[in-house]
C-alpha cells in the first residue's frame, strides 16, 4: 500500500492519519477543535497527520489521502449514496464521495469513521447503492458510520476550565478515535468502549438532552461497524 507526496517527502501509507471536514452548519462547529483532537490523537499513536477542509475536502483534492492514509475521521453531510464536502460552494456536486466513484478506489486495510448522516446504512437498499459497502469493495478494513440521521456539533463550554464541549457524533467519535490511536484497542472494543462513555455523557445530562434524551440513545443506537469487530489496526507508536 502506498502513502502520498507531502512535499518532498513520499509518505507512508501506515502511518498515515487523516482527519477532513465539509461545510455547513453544524459541520463549521467542529473547526477547528475536532481537528485539534484528532491530531493529538494522531501524534499519541505516532501517526503522520493531515487535514483538509471545506474545499480542500473535494474529492478530486483529498482522494490521495483517503487512498494513502490508514486511518480517517470525517465530518461532512451526508446520505447512504454520497456525501458532498464543499457543500454550500459551486463545487458542491463534484465535490463529492459516491458509490459509482468510492467502488473504483484502492484502500489499503484501513479504519475510517464519519460524522455523517445515513453513510452507514445497509438495510433497504441494494448493495450497490451503499457507500459503506462501496469503502468496503476498495478494500476497507473497517468502515463506522450511522445507519439513519445523526447529530453531531460543538458548544461553548460550560465549564470555566474548558472552552469548548463535543456533543452527539462528534463526541463519539473522540472516544473512538482515542481508543483506537491512542490505547490500542480492536475495533470492536473501541467502538463499544465509545459509546458506553458517550451514553453516560450526553445520555445522562449533556447539553443533547435539550433536544431530549431520546436523541443521544438514537445516536448510540445509530451507530455501526462495518468490518471484523476483532481487527486491531496498526499504529506506529503501538507495534
Amino acid at each position: 500500500f502506498t502513502g502520498y507526496q507531502q512535499g518532498d517527502v513520499h509518505t507512508e501509507w501506515k502511518n498515515n492519519g487523516y482527519v477532513f471536514l465539509g461545510s455547513e452548519i453544524p459541520v463549521e462547529t467542529m473547526y477547528p477543535s475536532l481537528i485539534t483532537q484528532v491530531n493529538s490523537e494522531f501524534s499519541d499513536g505516532g501517526f503522520n497527520p493531515k487535514t483538509t477542509t471545506e474545499i480542500l475536502s473535494h474529492r478530486t483534492n483529498s482522494q490521495k489521502y483517503q487512498e494513502g492514509s490508514n486511518y480517517i475521521i470525517g465530518g461532512v453531510h451526508g446520505f447512504y449514496y454520497w456525501y458532498v464536502p464543499a457543500a454550500r460552494t459551486k463545487y458542491a456536486g463534484g465535490s463529492a464521495y459516491d458509490v459509482a466513484h468510492v467502488r473504483d478506489m484502492d484502500f489499503g486495510p484501513s479504519t475510517m469513521y464519519m460524522i455523517s448522516c445515513v453513510v452507514g446504512r445497509i438495510d433497504g437498499l441494494d448493495p450497490e447503492n451503499s457507500l459503506a459497502m462501496a469503502y468496503m469493495h476498495g478494500g476497507m478494513n473497517a468502515y463506522i458510520g450511522a445507519t439513519r440521521s445523526t447529530y453531531g456539533w460543538i458548544d461553548a463550554g460550560s465549564d470555566g476550565d474548558v472552552r469548548l464541549d463535543s456533543e452527539g457524533a462528534v463526541l463519539m467519535g473522540e472516544y473512538f478515535s482515542e481508543y483506537v490511536l491512542a490505547e490500542d484497542q480492536t475495533v470492536g472494543l473501541a467502538l463499544r468502549n465509545a459509546k458506553n462513555d458517550y451514553i453516560v455523557e450526553d445520555g445522562l445530562g449533556g447539553h443533547i438532552n435539550d433536544l431530549g434524551d431520546h436523541y443521544a440513545y438514537m445516536i448510540y443506537g445509530h451507530y455501526i461497524l462495518h468490518g471484523d469487530p476483532a481487527f486491531n489496526p496498526y499504529e506506529p507508536n503501538n507495534m
